[in-house]
């Protein structure tokens, strides 16, 4: 199922709290749609007849790029306190803001936003327009799922792990200028300005492999070779992207996403129709993209990810 999800937030806010805040709310709205997405195919199971053959036992969720962040912070987030404060119980900074009258308060509000699984009916504040602002749908089912892969992906917070979290497979490019591929912070991609610290699949998979029990620990179960081995420290599960690398640098370092491409006759015709040089100048920062190159990733992806997949849901045994 390709599932959709909420948009809605403002790159060009004047300050960093703000872009901060609106980012997070846009993202906790993900999380509550694709977790939403969950139930509904748990409710077609119990009053629809299973309409769509589901195996409500081996549900995944894969993302890329913004889906990669949303299914990350799906797979990791147990409840709302877990968005806003540490593992020892402090406030996640980056997460609270200042309304004006020298107070802290989170970004992320339950009662105003809704649980993170979508299943309250909220409101804005009177004085914001009382609309609604969660709708709580298929209540009564699970939002749980068993295994989450994503590409260019980072995660809110290193915090939102925890041990026994479900299996994890991330493909990202380490150069990456828009997900940092270890902690960093995150900016508009056209204005360069600061929105806030998030930790790419680098410091996610150190995180998973630093605790007592890897949550990847079945992937060894498989008896493949990881074909990733030589660049991700023997971390299975994250699978450094690195394409057109010569002598550990990238060739293409505007290319941080080799598994797109788009159509150069029709952008060509477009740049023609409107006086612009997207098509050319694109090209010139990343003259391999294309049809070829991206077919050859989605292969390696998919080649890589579905034996630990099959295992981590318990599809098949392949020991």
């Amino acid at each position: 199922a390709s599932v959709d999800y909420r948009l809605g937030w403002n790159p060009l806010a004047g300050t960093q709290d703000e872009r901060t805040r609106q980012l997070i709310q846009a993202a906790y709205r993900g999380v509550q749609d694709s977790r939403t997405a969950v139930r509904f195919f748990r409710k077609s199971i119990a009053e629809s007849a299973n309409v769509y053959g589901i195996d409500d036992s081996k549900i995944a969720m894969f993302g890329e790029g913004t889906g990669g962040y949303i299914t990350l912070a799906s797979a990791s987030i147990s409840n709302y306190n877990d968005i806003i404060v540490d593992d020892m119980g402090s406030p996640i900074l980056k997460f609270w803001y200042d309304p004006g009258d020298g107070s802290s308060i989170p970004m992320v509000i339950e009662g105003i936003h809704g649980n993170p699984d979508a299943t309250t009916d909220t409101w804005a504040p009177a004085s914001s327009g009382g609309f609604q602002l969660c709708i709580a749908n298929h209540v009564g089912y699970s939002s749980d799922f068993d295994f989450q892969m994503n590409m260019g992906g980072a995660l809110g917070d290193l915090n939102w792990l925890d041990e026994g979290d479900m299996e994890m497979v991330s493909f990202h490019t380490p150069h990456d200028p828009f997900a940092p591929y270890e902690t960093g912070v995150l900016v508009v991609p056209t204005t360069g300005d600061p929105v806030v610290s998030v930790s790419g699949a680098y410091d996610i998979h150190a995180e998973i492999n630093g605790y007592d029990t890897n949550n990847n620990a079945s992937f060894a179960s498989i008896g493949l070779p990881d074909p990733a081995s030589a660049t991700n420290n023997g971390w299975d599960g994250l699978y450094p992207v690195m394409n057109d690398y010569v002598g550990g640098i990238p060739t293409e370092p505007y290319d941080s996403s080799p598994w797109q491409w788009w159509d150069v006759a029709t952008t060509s015709a477009v740049d023609a129709a409107n006086g612009t040089n997207i098509a050319a100048t694109q090209l010139t920062l990343n003259p391999t993209m294309g049809q070829a190159e991206a077919m050859a990733w989605i292969d390696v992806i998919q080649d890589y990810t579905a034996p630990r997949l099959a295992v981590a849901l318990g599809a098949a045994d392949l020991g």
